[in-house]
């Protein structure tokens, strides 16, 4: 099976990302359930009773603050990003995203399901590609 990639357009620039390899896609699925596991059984409590979603969306994002210490979430992110490329080019992450951290989380989030939607789907979380 061949590494894919998928191009994505984001807040004006055309990014193409490229699929990890196994043993650095599960290191940094490592990372994230380290980071966002706590988080994800703060959801499905929101998932299995509706009336306290409200509620539980709030210690979902708590938990979420509190593991930030536990992960360097700065690396993380270069990390998800390092497979991202504009054009041909090697992406320089201070230089791109200087004033555009809307655009960081955008271009993460897509690195996310690209890489990660059958592990999410197993979770419960419905995040498809």
């Amino acid at each position: 099976m061949a590494i894919e990639q998928l191009d994505v357009h984001i807040d004006g620039v055309d990014y193409k990302i490229t699929q990890f390899l196994a043993t650095k896609g599960l290191g940094i699925e490592v990372k994230l359930m380290k980071l966002l596991g706590p988080s994800f059984m703060e959801l499905q409590k929101a998932a299995q009773d509706e009336n306290a979603q409200e509620a539980v969306l709030s210690a979902a994002i708590t938990v979420l603050i509190e593991q930030f210490d536990k992960v360097d979430v700065v690396a993380l992110i270069k990390e998800l990003l390092s497979g991202v490329t504009k054009g041909t080019a090697t992406i320089n992450f201070d230089q791109e995203f200087a004033g555009r951290y809307g655009a960081i989380f955008d271009l993460v989030k897509e690195v996310l399901k690209f890489n990660f939607a059958d592990v999410f789907s197993k979770l419960g979380l419905g995040i498809g590609a």
